[in-house]
């Protein structure tokens, strides 16, 4: 495909703002690795790009690892406003067009390829999984009790591909079937029954990877659903979820007109638990917030604080707060499955041993992609981190796994 001079010209215009603070590349978590460097990527875009031109290189051929940045948003620092992110995703579109078997991004696959195949799969299928039959089946298994779910109505709750990361991912424990029962049994209590359509993945991971068709296709298929059910609001509990369809559907497909909300900002400002009779819930223990970029910094405002105001219903438990959190909160280490290498490991580890320094039992996040990553080290690695620390390494779970499991069990160790 023939490279957008226009769309080149702009991303020039935007990396003309920076003046070379630096403040992007010391913040950056990859920086250090030496193969993506924040600065440097700007400075490539905006001066060096007529000189390769020159010698035939395209606009989007950059020497800084394009695949490697987590387009974790910390570099949103930056005075000037600059959203390196979204200019990486741009040109890793541009990439993907003109060089579609780029060796440098091959070799960030991870798990032997599954996910984006299981995408490919997911594109091609006209119909996709039975999300309410696949819900109530676990419902069964546990012996709890079945769900209430709507086929049509004006609010919906969007599970995403809750099935294939506990299918996946099975020796991770990424319980992402019970967060999704979680959320609709609590609404049932409260005499609400959700819209579950038959949607498909919302397309975050092939939008990042620059694969616009795939993401474009999900996004059609998914409104069509939507407007079909007669949905004004979408329910969303996952970061990456949350972030697509209120940052990028809306960007991308002039004809969204969906309310959507993050499930922990739905359930704080209507006060669900403290509308469920009888909601008195006990958790001796401790836990810490992993606050997700993409319900974060990758979105304006940051959703932080309903999260902690949720867990503040269940009694005796104690909230620690890590040193970064919030907007300064670290990354997991991992963008969309991809380059789970050594260096992105490490960066896992510190943040586990983060969590393990203020005492933390429990991880608690809105990501599953962030839970995965986590659970991968504390599984992996659980006796060299008891041998460092004298203790076990935190458990790690959803936000909302999280207080169902205390609720059904009413204490939490």
């Amino acid at each position: 495909m023939v490279e957008s001079k226009e769309q080149n010209e702009h991303l020039r215009d935007i990396a003309n703002l920076c003046y070379r603070c630096k403040k992007c590349s010391v913040i950056c978590p990859v920086a250090p690795s030496g193969r993506f460097n924040p600065r440097k990527f700007i400075q490539e875009i905006n001066l060096e790009t007529p000189g390769r031109l020159k010698k035939g290189r395209k606009f989007c051929d950059t020497e800084e690892d394009i695949w490697v940045c987590l387009t974790c948003g910390q570099c949103r620092v930056c005075p000037q406003g600059l959203e390196i992110p979204e200019m990486v995703r741009e040109i890793r579109k541009e990439v993907r067009e003109q060089v579609p078997n780029d060796p440098r991004f091959t070799a960030t696959e991870t798990h032997m390829n599954i996910f984006p195949i299981a995408f490919e799969l997911m594109r091609k299928n006209p119909k996709p999984a039975q999300k309410q039959t696949i819900l109530n089946q676990y419902a069964s298994i546990q012996k709890w009790p079945a769900l209430e779910m709507a086929q049509t109505g004006s609010i919906a709750y969007y599970p995403g591909c809750f099935n294939l990361y506990e299918h996946a991912l099975v020796n991770l424990h990424v319980q992402q079937t019970l967060t999704a029962y979680a959320i609709i049994r609590f609404l049932n209590l409260t005499g609400i029954t959700p819209v579950v359509a038959n949607d498909y993945c919302c397309g975050h991971d092939a939008l990042w990877a620059g694969d616009e068709e795939t993401f474009l296709s999900f996004g059609k298929r998914n409104i069509e659903i939507w407007k079909a059910a007669g949905v004004k609001t979408i329910l969303v509990s996952c970061a990456e979820g949350f972030r697509t369809l209120s940052v990028d559907y809306p960007k991308y497909f002039p004809e969204f007109s969906f309310q959507v909300e993050f499930a922990a900002d739905y359930f704080d400002r209507n006060q669900i638990f403290k509308k469920i009779r009888g909601f008195e819930v006990k958790c001796r223990s401790i836990v810490t917030v992993h606050d997700p970029c993409r319900s974060g910094r990758l979105v304006d405002g940051g959703h932080y604080e309903s999260v902690r105001n949720l867990l503040q219903n269940l009694i005796f438990l104690e909230i620690v707060e890590m040193p970064h959190n919030r907007d300064e909160a670290r990354c997991c280490g991992v963008a969309s499955f991809r380059n789970c290498t050594d260096y992105a490991r490490d960066m896992t580890r510190k943040r586990i041993k983060e969590a393990m320094k203020v005492g933390a039992k429990y991880i608690v996040t809105t990501c599953p992609k962030c839970v995965s990553h986590f659970q991968c080290v504390t599984l992996n690695e659980a006796a060299a981190l008891k041998a460092k620390f004298g203790k076990d390494p935190p458990k790690v779970m959803d936000l909302f796994s999280f207080i169902y499991s205390a609720y059904n069990a009413n204490d939490l160790l």
